[in-house]
């Protein structure tokens, strides 16, 4: 299908099945990491993306995401989700 990995990502966690090809945790990682640079993350280019994964394969809701991201990411942490 032409949906991006993190379409699907999220349309999976809504339903709370939720399986990663390795090849698409690879692609969704790098959009995360993607993501958190377009968003002028400060942190390591590697641990935030890694924690993002974490809490997705951890079944977090979007809110869940948004608000353990606000640390890191500020007023920029819901826009990301």
């Amino acid at each position: 299908s032409g949906r991006g990995v993190m379409s699907r990502a999220r349309d999976a966690s809504a339903s709370r099945i939720f399986k990663l090809s390795p090849a698409d945790f690879g692609r969704m990682q790098t959009a995360v990491r993607e993501r958190l640079r377009e968003r002028g993350s400060s942190a390591s280019d590697e641990v935030l993306p890694e924690y993002v994964m974490v809490m997705v394969q951890n079944q977090k809701t979007q809110a869940q995401v948004a608000s353990e991201l606000k640390a890191f990411l500020g007023s920029e942490a819901s826009p990301f989700t």
